[in-house]
């Protein structure tokens, strides 16, 4: 209740009149979280039998290859430099790979239903990027978001 009270304060600034987002950005924010949710706790029997890294390696191949069939990428049309190669590797590498076999990886040590309520930072993790990127402004209900959700994290450290 507090994660989704937290968020709830956040996307609406308060106002319950009024979301600040797209009918298009809940369908695939809803979308996201579904999957979210599948993806946590889905692989845990996968997991005792099979390495993380081949699971997400294997999860990631067969993922790619259908996306590449509905939305194909441009690449040969991309101007490429060093530079983009470099970077495009690093969010490839580090940013999908890394952080989807470290995020089953505390599968190991977190229960599934906790895990995927920790992932209410995300909305959080964008509101203070794009206070501190971006220059939004945040209101008073926002801040309170932000404090349940913090309050959420908090209860959920002192229940072990």
């Amino acid at each position: 209740m507090l994660a989704t009270g937290g968020v709830a304060l956040i996307v609406t600034k308060g106002r319950l009149d009024t979301v600040d987002l797209s009918i298009e950005g809940a369908f695939w924010g809803i979308l996201s979280a579904a999957a979210g949710a599948f993806c946590t706790i889905q692989p845990k029997a996968v997991m005792q039998r099979v390495p993380i890294d081949v699971l997400v390696g294997w999860g990631m191949t067969i993922g790619g290859a259908v996306l590449w069939v509905f939305s194909p990428p441009d690449l040969f049309l991309m101007a490429w430099t060093p530079t983009s190669g470099i970077l495009y590797f690093y969010i490839v590498a580090f940013g999908t790979v890394g952080a989807f076999c470290r995020y089953l990886k505390s599968l190991e040590y977190v229960p599934a239903p906790v895990t995927a309520l920790l992932n209410s930072f995300e909305p959080l993790s964008a509101v203070v990027l794009g206070v501190a990127l971006l220059g939004l402004v945040l209101n008073a209900a926002e801040i309170i978001g932000i404090v349940l959700i913090f309050c959420m994290v908090a209860t959920l450290a002192l229940r072990r």
